[in-house]
């Protein structure tokens, strides 16, 4: 890729006989929604056709922070398109898996299925129900995180009722004041963190310097879980299931006690300024799921 190369674009030179066109076929900006920053670094993001792990190729991350593929299979002719060929015209679509993980542990690794081409950044370029265009693709936040000093912070430890079990990659989803949702995947032990911006603080509450006043200040917050590990699909070449299964997940119930016969949709609790909060059921280390039931 050239400096002058910008992915969704096909630069081209001068008219000629050693007229070359190259497009990139697949951009795309990773987005930390905790402190609402694009993420520029310490990433590997692979690619391949959906039942080929074998044909991997690692993205090359630009000047810019978006991470750009080259070399795909099946791609070349999209790539190096011919001199008398639109490269805004549709061409064939062909489906990819994209893998990414985290060299410094702060996401949770994910993969996901995309049909490529892509014209533009991925994911600006994906029609939204409402509002404006996604700034990047959003990682969630793992257990292993540093650097959350500053950041609202939700951990639980998610069991499956009865067996005991981690309830892995199930979705941890935290209700902030003003109705704002946010979520975390739990890994594979069932292990799970939201990160968040910290809510405005309250009108009258003492907050300035807010570190001298450590738990002057705190917000109520709704608990729930999304757990159907039915709906889970496996992607050949790669430990994680689909992201697009992860999030489809339905609503779990969750023990309020150890003492407690019955489970509840969702917990309530306090989170205070300054201090993580975490999330257990009653008298147990651990927050117990109950799956949602698979259908007949």
């Amino acid at each position: 890729m050239t400096a002058e190369h910008v992915p969704g674009l096909t630069p081209e030179l001068a008219p000629g006989p050693d007229d070359i066109r190259i497009f990139t076929p697949f951009g795309i900006r990773f987005w930390d929604s905790a402190w609402d920053v694009a993420v520029t670094s310490g990433l590997s993001v692979v690619a391949w056709p959906v039942g080929q792990p074998s044909r991997w190729r690692t993205a090359v991350r630009t000047r810019s922070g978006i991470y750009a593929f080259h070399g795909l299979p099946g791609m070349h002719d999209v790539e190096y398109p011919a001199a008398d060929q639109a490269v805004s015209s549709p061409p064939v679509a062909r489906r990819f898996v994209v893998r990414v993980e985290d060299f410094d542990r702060r996401f949770i690794p994910v993969a996901f299925q995309v049909d490529l081409p892509q014209f533009g950044i991925f994911p600006s370029n994906a029609v939204t129900p409402s509002g404006p265009p996604l700034p990047g693709f959003t990682l969630y936040s793992a257990p292993t995180r540093n650097g959350t000093a500053g950041l609202a912070v939700v951990r639980a430890q998610l069991t499956e009722d009865g067996a005991g079990s981690p309830a892995a990659h199930a979705l941890l989803e935290v209700e902030a004041p003003q109705g704002r949702i946010v979520q975390g995947i739990a890994d594979e032990r069932g292990s799970a963190v939201v990160a968040f911006s910290v809510p405005p603080f309250r009108p009258g509450a003492t907050a300035s310097p807010p570190s001298t006043h450590v738990g002057t200040q705190s917000w109520p917050v709704r608990i729930r879980v999304r757990y159907s590990p039915h709906l889970l699909a496996a992607i050949a070449g790669t430990t994680v299931p689909d992201l697009r299964s992860v999030v489809a997940q339905t609503p779990a119930q969750v023990r309020p006690s150890a003492t407690s016969s019955s489970f509840v949709n969702e917990l309530t609790a306090d989170l205070e300024f300054g201090r993580e909060l975490v999330i257990r059921t009653s008298g147990l280390p651990a927050l117990t799921v109950r799956a949602a039931a698979s259908p007949p």
